[in-house]
């Protein structure tokens, strides 16, 4: 069994080497880091309802986007998310909208995150340089097993009236294309 973990954990290493550079790269400047993370996401809200309503086309620093945009509680997004769950595109961003997963509400009831193929690859980039660093600073840990458990405890299959799953189906999908490995 240790020439297979060693192998799954292996190619996941590999793989997660482009991101752990991209992260520590990152790391040596972080706001100008920060200011593309910022156009990226610009680049798929401005063409959207809150988008248009913000007027995000023209935001061309951090300070405009502070200007612009207030922070607000979950609860004022709540009519936006309802229009996504309803099957509107275009709410909150540009792109498609792929799985709403439905949050344990600790804060104020449950609420439904819209996932997009972006946030998915986002959180891939985020979580593999976290795991190659662990892995990087005990390199025991790349001889046993891994358990990872991500979504809410399993319920039964829903979608959205629209058809849009309610919860991904299995937990591998948060991790992309290497999930399964």
């Amino acid at each position: 069994d240790r020439a297979r973990y060693a192998a799954a954990h292996a190619r996941w290493l590999v793989a997660a080497r482009p991101s752990l550079r991209r992260f520590r790269r990152a790391l040596r400047e972080p706001l100008a880091a920060q200011e593309c993370a910022l156009a990226r996401i610009l680049a798929r809200t401005a063409g959207s309802e809150y988008g248009r309503r913000h007027g995000l086309a023209a935001v061309r620093s951090l300070r405009d986007y502070q200007e612009r945009v207030p922070i607000v509680a979950p609860d004022l997004l709540a009519p936006d998310i309802a229009s996504m769950l309803s099957g509107r595109p275009g709410v909150l961003t540009t792109e498609p909208v792929v799985a709403f997963e439905r949050t344990t509400g600790t804060t104020g009831g449950a609420r439904h995150v819209p996932y997009t193929p972006r946030l998915l690859e986002e959180l891939s980039s985020a979580l593999l340089p976290w795991m190659a660093d662990t892995w990087l600073r005990d390199p025991a840990l790349l001889l046993g097993g891994a358990y990872w458990s991500v979504s809410p405890m399993a319920a039964a299959r829903e979608t959205t009236a629209s058809g849009v799953p309610i919860g991904f189906e299995e937990d591998v999908q948060y991790f992309g294309a290497l999930g399964p490995a």
